[in-house]
């Protein structure tokens, strides 16, 4: 186990039935943020996202929260909206909310989430 900010991080070697290869996988587990709510410092997050992209760009990604709605909708639109910045990109935080919510009803469940991704997203920019 690893340690990052208030990140456990988990390497896993799975070795599917019937395979001589084995997988690497790695699993973050945060443990300071509360459901339905938000953590203290947006640094955290950017400093998970920085962590993530340091992988195998090939490696897929998988985010998940008590509900798969309010923490894992807020960290995939600060997520979204960092990286079309970092690409050159205009980003509205309204409009990623909007297409997540397409894909996942009530993602980014209340209003403090809201605001920690603007909040986040302004430390991002800074």
């Amino acid at each position: 186990v690893d340690h990052l900010d208030q990140h456990d991080i988990y390497t896993l070697e799975i070795l599917p039935d019937g395979c001589s290869n084995s997988i690497l996988t790695r699993l973050a587990h945060c443990t300071t943020w509360p459901d339905k709510a938000v953590p203290s410092s947006g640094r955290m997050v950017l400093r998970l996202l920085k962590w993530m992209q340091s992988l195998d760009a090939c490696a897929a990604v998988a985010i998940v929260s008590g509900a798969g709605v309010g923490r894992a909708g807020t960290y995939i639109a600060i997520d979204q909206v960092c990286n079309r910045l970092f690409k050159g990109f205009e980003a509205s935080v309204k409009e990623v909310a909007m297409e997540i919510r397409k894909q996942r009803a009530h993602a980014i469940s209340n209003e403090l989430q809201y605001f920690f991704i603007y909040s986040t997203v302004l430390d991002y920019i800074r």
